[in-house]
């Protein structure tokens, strides 16, 4: 039942439940997508529209159709779960990964080591949300509440990896995180990309890692968990926090979506030197940088599904020595030279966008034919 608030006060939510087939715990505010590629494809089945997966920034754009974000914490269950969700267009806390301010815009990431906790602001739509109060971030050795910590996506953290102790390094990143006598069991960094800051090539295991010690305000040990990159070094993009942070938000509706509704999520997306690496079609592709690449790191920028999708690119840091070139399937550029834009304007071929200045971004919308250049960064070599 769609649940209206009655009094001001009063949040509006619209419930609804999901079967999760995972067998890992739910945290409350986390996001979750419509498992829509569920069992044939050439069976009717409705049961695809109630299914719920965390959200992947692999395969196509449909794959990231927003479902809602959990209302509550559940257990672990060995044998999946159903679980409560909240639809878009509700108030409710939404799971963050960084200390917000009323008015935020936040999207959730697909993947990169956070899948379905809220980042970064990417493109509007489902999957997209309004901050509605400012928290501020973790500042006393004795607040042992959930919350942020610190992060860092400009390449200047460092993943050192020794025998069997992993450190993260950033200058006075964690000097709100308790002593190791004082750590509480659940402080986390959530690694989201990286590479190695000679040669770019070697990335990170993305994911959350446990504390496990503090070594000065400075440093952190991280439980390995299994999973470790095979470089000692490697720069890298991470969130600080404690438990499972969330705040009041008002999710971006509307409630029954059409495909241009949805915003279609963030990713992070580590440069790996000489490798071919690709972007999630449609929603917002962050570029991690900072760090030096080798050779070339390439990919391709598949054919839009809908008209009217939306694909944005932004490079957060700089890569020096190569680039990240993503060949454009099809693409062009309206010219601005012409006398007027009318159905006879010329257009010239968008084929290749390198990406390797600090903050180089474009924003591109799928006509039905070729992906139309909307907007870039006026950095040379960008658009060729």
């Amino acid at each position: 039942m769609l649940q209206c608030p009655i009094r001001p006060e009063d949040a509006r939510a619209f419930p609804t439940n999901g079967w999760y087939a995972g067998t890992d715990a739910i945290q409350k505010g986390e996001l979750f997508c419509m498992d829509l590629d569920y069992g044939t494809a050439t069976a009717a089945d409705p049961s695809r529209a109630n299914r719920v997966v965390r959200p992947v920034a692999t395969g196509a754009a449909y794959l990231r159709t927003v479902a809602g974000v959990a209302a509550q914490n559940q257990p672990a269950n060995a044998a999946g779960q159903k679980i409560e969700l909240l639809m878009p267009g509700s108030v409710c806390e939404i799971a963050i990964l960084a200390a917000p301010t009323l008015g935020d815009r936040v999207t959730a990431l697909a993947g990169s080591g956070a899948p379905g906790r809220f980042g970064p602001t990417g493109l509007s739509g489902r999957g997209s949300a309004t901050v509605l109060r400012t928290i501020a971030a973790i500042a006393s050795l004795t607040d042992y509440g959930h919350g942020c910590f610190s992060s860092s996506v400009d390449g200047s953290a460092t993943l050192t990896i020794s025998g069997t102790a992993y450190t993260v390094t950033k200058t006075a990143a964690f000097a709100y995180v308790p002593a190791t006598a004082n750590l509480q069991g659940n402080e986390y960094v959530y690694i989201v990309a990286g590479s190695t800051a000679a040669d770019g090539t070697v990335v990170p295991t993305v994911g959350r890692y446990k504390i496990t010690a503090k070594t000065s305000d400075d440093a952190v040990i991280l439980d390995p968990a299994g999973t470790a990159p095979a470089a000692s070094s490697v720069d890298i993009a991470f969130f600080c926090v404690r438990g499972n942070p969330t705040v009041l938000a008002i999710l971006d509706g509307p409630l029954f979506p059409s495909p241009k509704d949805e915003s279609g999520l963030i990713e992070y997306l580590s440069p790996d030197s000489g490798a071919a690496i690709e972007c999630m079609i449609g929603g917002t592709t962050l570029i991690f940088g900072g760090v030096t690449v080798a050779a070339d790191v390439t990919g391709t920028l598949a054919n839009g599904t809908f008209v009217g999708q939306q694909k944005a690119i932004k490079l957060i840091a700089a890569l020096t020595t190569s680039d990240y070139a993503l060949t454009v399937t099809a693409g062009c550029v309206v010219d601005p030279t012409q006398a007027s834009l009318t159905l006879g304007y010329s257009a010239d071929t968008l084929a290749v966008l390198t990406f390797d200045q600090a903050s180089e971004a474009v924003l591109l919308i799928w006509g039905g034919a070729t992906w139309g250049l909307q907007a870039w960064s006026a950095t040379a070599g960008l658009v060729t």
